[in-house]
């Protein structure tokens, strides 16, 4: 299996970034589907997949219509180019099927056949996996590389790739496809990879996208089913894609809910060009989807020091610039990113079975980075608050922040770096974050896990790091108490604590009820009030009225 797999994934493999055995036999089912495996040793276990997928059971009709008309696959050797392509027939196994074969292995002739896929060997099942890209006769492959476009400011124009994600989102992903556009230029590229979305999404993306969006050559890569954790799987696969082109020189990532500000990013690509560095970091707006409101972000404070650092940086000041960009909120879509840079260090998002893999992915990036830029201008504009979210988690998924704390710890690999130090306030940081809104339910899970990951922790590291913080701020305290193992003591502190909350919402929402009550017993007063007026008047209308007295005779003038 693993000999049959790109030599980047198995180096990524032996990375503390991709050790999760699950997120591995994802990873390489997808990226076989999506380069391709040698012809005649898949052949076989092509065709008894493909067997197994016409073999619908009675009560998925839907598979049988999909199979219909399909022709059974041939053997790898010898077929010849009027014949059925296994790869085709797998993909159609899944159900869907976008437009394939894929045009993605680039050192293949064109006029040989996409080779076939094993999925046994992969470790993921035939059906409901579908992976496509747009025909290769609306997308032609990018041509030969021209030489770099010099601008006026010093630096060279950059062909960027765009690597758009989206899970449904159908609501939202017009806006941003649409102001994606309007930031491209000749020679970029937009790749949009959907996570396996359940909403309409993939469809919708097959019957908008043409050969291009704005300036840029565009690709869809859809998957047939949703893969394990967040984005993580989806952003390796579009980097994968991209960095694979030789003529990609940028990556910038884009969320399909969100849309980009074309004057603030054109500000940002322009001082990312001429800055020449590694990465460069932009700032956004929170976009409440709630209150209809746009905020500024939580790392405000940090752009006044990131303003204050001198642009011809020596090895000093590259450290303050790495300080301040590990300080900054981590999300990758507010920054560009060098296509050789992350080539040569091989980055990657930690996959697995968690959420907010932006974070360790943001860590490693700054941490392998040996120049880093800022630009204090509105790139895009981030949707919070929308239902689904994973920002609105409140579950046993946050210990997933405990597993990234590892993996952040290995990439520094010294507890005496002045970075360990930043690693720790940004684990308290969103431990109390995460303490605000923990459901009760999830508690001993969380506990757990954090006491596992920061028992580790050497004394004198953690008692600089707490003796930055407040008094008033309890979750160093309850942090200190996990790490010294008092975890059903401190699991017994927040029931306590979630009784008391729940108590005073109850005690909210009956003082709210009674309020509503004395409101409408306000009302019906009045009403009472104005009902008892009209039957008085009525009343003294209904009484027998006494004869006018006679008119007094007229003096005469």
């Amino acid at each position: 299996m693993e000999q049959d797999l790109p030599h980047r994934l198995s180096a990524r493999d032996r990375d503390p970034l991709h050790r999760d055995p699950r997120a591995q036999r994802h990873r390489a089912a997808l990226a076989q589907l999506l380069r391709g495996a040698p012809d005649s040793r898949d052949g076989t276990a092509l065709r008894r997949a493909f067997r197994r997928g016409r073999r619908a059971a009675p009560d998925q009709p839907h598979r049988r219509r999909a199979l219909r008309g399909v022709p059974r696959p041939r053997p790898g050797p010898g077929r010849s180019a009027g014949r059925s392509d296994p790869h085709r027939a797998l993909c159609r196994c899944g159900g869907r099927v976008l437009s394939l074969p894929l045009p993605l292995d680039r050192g293949r002739s064109r006029g040989r056949p996409a080779p076939g896929l094993s999925l046994e060997g992969a470790g993921l099942p035939a059906r409901g996996l579908r992976a496509a890209a747009l025909h290769p006769d609306r997308h032609p492959r990018p041509g030969p590389r021209r030489a770099p476009q010099r601008l006026s400011g010093g630096g060279c124009a950059v062909r960027t790739t765009f690597i758009v994600t989206s899970f449904d989102i159908l609501p939202y992903i017009d806006r941003c496809l649409d102001t994606v556009g309007l930031c491209t230029r000749p020679g970029d590229r937009v790749l949009v990879v959907d996570d396996g979305s359940g909403d309409g999404t993939a469809e919708h993306l097959e019957r908008r996208l043409g050969a291009q969006l704005g300036a840029a050559q565009v690709e869809l890569i859809a998957f047939g089913t949703n893969t394990i954790g967040g984005v993580a799987i989806a952003a390796n696969t579009g980097l994968d894609h991209a960095l694979a082109d030789p003529g990609c020189e940028a990556v910038v990532f884009v969320d399909g809910d969100d849309w980009l500000e074309p004057a603030g990013f054109a500000a940002c690509r322009a001082a990312f060009e001429a800055s020449g560095a590694e990465i460069l970091l932009g700032n956004y707006l929170e976009h409440d989807e709630a209150s209809g409101a746009s905020r500024r972000p939580a790392d405000l404070a940090v752009w006044a020091r990131a303003a204050a650092l001198p642009r011809d940086e020596g090895e000093g000041e590259g450290e303050a610039a790495r300080a301040c960009a590990l300080e900054m909120i981590a999300v990758p879509w507010r920054k560009f990113y060098r296509a050789d840079f992350l080539r040569t260090e091989g980055l990657r998002f930690p996959e697995g079975n968690f959420f907010y893999e932006d974070n360790p992915f943001h860590w490693a990036v700054c941490l392998k980075a040996s120049s880093i830029a800022f630009h204090d201008r509105v790139l895009c504009l981030h949707r919070v608050n929308r239902p689904g979210q994973t920002m609105a988690a409140t579950g046993p998924g946050l210990a997933a922040f405990f597993t990234h704390f590892e993996t952040i710890e290995a990439l520094i690999g010294d507890w005496q770096s002045p970075h360990a130090e930043a690693a720790l306030r940004w684990l308290l940081t969103n431990m109390r974050w995460h303490l605000e809104r923990l459901q009760p339910e999830a508690f001993w899970v969380y506990a757990d896990r954090a006491a596992r990951a920061l028992t580790p922790v050497p004394d004198a590291l953690w008692d600089r790091v707490v003796a930055q913080y407040e008094a008033t701020n309890s979750t160093p305290q309850q942090a200190a108490a996990l790490r010294r193992g008092e975890i059903a003591a401190t699991v017994g502190c927040w029931q306590q604590e979630a009784r008391g909350r729940a108590i005073q919402a109850e005690t909210a929402a009956l003082a709210a009820g009674v309020a509503a009550l004395h409101a409408r017993l306000d009302r019906l007063d009045g009403q009472v009030s104005g009902l008892s007026e009209i039957a008085r008047f009525r009343a003294l209308r209904a009484l027998p009225h006494p004869p006018a007295p006679p008119l007094p005779p007229q003096e005469a003038g």
